[in-house]
């Protein structure tokens, strides 16, 4: 649920000492709260909401991954560890542009015609 979701990522949150908004997706848009040069993570859930995090310094870069694998949402502990699932150079490559090709229509950043 949503509400799990959103305890997860608040108590990876905390560990990391990450600060996090929380706001409607339908009415956020992200080119408005970050420039194109600004990192970020964000998380909608399944209510409609962002989770969103500004980067500024240090981030985990397995963040996403802890998170999404936890027992309380996905359930695959194996996965949190990138060194235990990694794939072939031909392999990544493939998924690399089959998940640009796919996230294309959500990138707040693509010029819309």
């Amino acid at each position: 649920s949503s509400d799990q979701i959103e305890l997860t990522v608040r108590a990876a949150a905390k560990r990391y000492h990450l600060h996090v908004d929380v706001k409607e997706a339908a009415k956020c848009d992200l080119s408005e709260l970050f420039d194109e040069s600004t990192p970020y993570f964000t998380l909608e859930l399944p209510s409609g909401q962002l989770m969103i995090m500004g980067i500024s310094g240090r981030f985990p870069l397995q963040f996403g991954r802890e998170v999404l694998a936890h027992q309380t949402i996905l359930d695959v502990p194996d996965r949190i560890d990138w060194k235990s699932c990694q794939l072939t150079k031909d392999e990544e490559t493939n998924e690399t542009k089959a998940f640009r090709a796919d996230f294309k229509s959500f990138d707040p950043f693509v010029k819309r015609k």
